[in-house]
């Protein structure tokens, strides 16, 4: 009878392949391991950026819809709000300005002295919002993962801006890191990643994230400071350059997440991110900054292109009607074009142009208040000048009686004088802190010498409207003998609020023969008379021998 062979393996085998099992487990289960931390600290970011995103959301709302409906103006941009917490704004507006130690900043958190119960909705217990919205912005109650189990956690919220008038350029957040262990403040730097990954998520844009500090035995927010090294500060992802930047035992450390208020989202086209600034460049289809001006109506919009050639109007907006308008660009001439005497300028000729249905081009309509840069000679010197465009009327003289005529030794004074032409003077503006002054020119229309009527005791001619001076049938027609003009500023009574109401007073002097009588009279502001005022604004100030502005 035969032996049945045993089959197996033998110890050293068994010891092999458990080696070699042992081999990929170890790095296999450290892989686990790193994933598993990944993971949570991808879930602890998470968690922060929503709380972040859900109050730049808020900021971002100059409105908020309540649950019935109505609109409802955000508390923080209230002029006169009762409550002085939403007036709360901090000055560092640069980003590398020191943080402000003015107790003007926003407590955070679930604890004693947060300040987050006045933006969550007046739902959610213990909230000071007073406003039931249909929008959920700050959930109830801060999320367990950053309240609880501590390793980060939001300390203090920034609204960088003007108190008094209500606004935010920007947000900043204070998240303050909890290590494990003292020596483990480098930690903090293995979070980066995994936030800006959050950030992706959210589409939330981060201008830029600092470390700050402050002391363990400070239990307030005040005192936070940034971590600076040679007057910059430390970014929060590059601790591994400033490895010695977090070594003091007595400090606790945190970071810093700032954002653009009104900006910190991308733009999208739906129009779902709210934005009071949208500033695109057509050349590189990208959005950058926005144009400011101390003047509303002196704001400019350019490409901002060196070239003079470029600089035109990228983009008009018509604000009434909410739509796209006709721009005003620069012209270029054409290259074959001859430069005369005339001295055309290549950079002075901006037409307002644009094209049909058809392909053919129009000229557009203007509406504005055009300020014209000239200049002229005061002898040799060449003399800037800022002037308007001239407005043109027609006036006539109304002195109609006997009193108007007077003797040759008569010496004019409109103030006791019957018939003067009076016309409100016009309010000049300021350009480029140049004061602009009324300016005032006038000129004969129509005059005839009409002999005064003794027995009507009239002048028995009308030239008060321009389109009719023609009608009269004049019988007692005399020589003109001269005709002088004079004009100055006044003042006649107004209202209550602006009692003395600015004005030009124009009166004249006509020399009249009567042929029959064989003598001569000056007739003082009569009918028989009208003129052509010319009436402007000017850099140059006018003599009107008066010492009224």
């Amino acid at each position: 009878m035969k032996k049945s062979k045993i089959a197996g393996y033998s110890l050293l085998e068994v010891i092999i392949v458990l080696g070699i099992i042992g081999v990929i487990m170890v790095p296999l289960s450290r892989f686990i391991i790193n994933r598993i931390e990944d993971n949570r600290r991808q879930q602890i970011s998470d968690t922060i950026v929503d709380e972040m995103y859900r109050f730049i959301d808020f900021v971002n709302s100059d409105e908020l819809e309540t649950i019935d409906g109505n609109l409802k103006r955000n508390p923080l941009f209230q002029i006169g709000n009762k409550k002085p917490e939403y007036s709360k704004r901090v000055s560092n507006y640069k980003i590398e300005d020191e943080l402000t130690h003015d107790n003007l900043h926003f407590n955070w958190g679930s604890g004693i002295g947060s300040e987050r119960n006045y933006f969550t909705d007046e739902t959610c217990q213990g909230s000071l919002l007073e406003l039931s919205l249909k929008k959920e912005f700050l959930k109830c109650t801060i999320d367990p993962l950053i309240s609880q189990q501590l390793v980060l956690s939001i300390e203090r919220i920034d609204l960088i801006g003007d108190t008094k008038r209500k606004t935010i350029e920007r947000t900043d957040f204070i998240a303050m890191y909890h290590p494990q262990k003292e020596e483990e403040n480098l930690y903090v730097d293995n979070l980066y990643n995994n936030f800006m990954q959050s950030f992706k998520d959210k589409s939330l844009y981060l201008i830029q994230a600092d470390m700050v500090f402050k002391e363990k035995e400070d239990n307030g927010n005040t005192n936070w400071q940034l971590l600076k090294r040679n007057n910059k500060n430390i970014k929060f992802g590059e601790l591994a350059l400033n490895a010695d930047a977090l070594s003091n035992d007595n400090y606790n450390y945190g970071i810093r997440f700032s954002f653009n208020s009104k900006a910190g989202k991308y733009l999208k086209s739906d129009g779902s991110v709210n934005t009071d600034k949208l500033c695109w460049n057509t050349k590189n289809s990208q959005y950058g900054p926005c144009l400011m001006a101390k003047d509303e109506n002196k704001l400019v919009l350019t490409s901002g292109a060196l070239d003079k050639n470029e600089k035109m109007p990228a983009l008009c907006w018509d604000t009434q009607n909410k739509a796209k308008s006709v721009c005003l660009e620069l012209k270029e001439l054409p290259e074959d074009f001859s430069i005369t005497d005339a001295q055309y300028l290549d950079d002075s000729n901006f037409i307002l142009t644009k094209e049909d249905n058809k392909g053919n081009q129009v000229a557009g309509t203007l509406v504005a208040n055009v300020v014209i840069e000239d200049s002229h000679y005061e002898g040799s010197k060449l003399v800037k000048e800022y002037r308007t465009v001239p407005e043109v009327s027609y006036h006539s003289f109304t002195g109609n009686n006997k009193s108007m005529i007077v003797g040759e030794n008569y010496v004019g004074d409109d103030l006791k004088e019957d018939g003067v032409i009076t016309i409100p003077r016009k309010l000049c503006p300021v350009v480029n802190d140049v004061r602009l002054w009324p300016r005032l020119t006038v000129a004969v229309s129509s005059m005839t010498p009409v002999v005064f009527d003794d027995e009507k005791n009239i002048l028995d001619v009308d030239l008060s409207h321009e389109s009719s001076t023609r009608i009269n049938k004049i019988k007692h027609v005399g020589l003109s003998a001269g005709v002088v003009l004079q004009a100055r500023h006044g003042y006649v009574v107004g209202t209550a609020t602006t009692p003395f109401q600015p004005t030009w007073i124009i009166s004249a002097s006509l020399g009249v023969n009567n042929p029959e009588n064989g003598d001569s009279s000056t007739y003082v502001n009569p009918k028989s008379l009208s003129i052509m005022a010319v009436e402007w604004c000017s850099s140059i100030k006018g003599d009107y021998s008066t010492s009224y502005d």
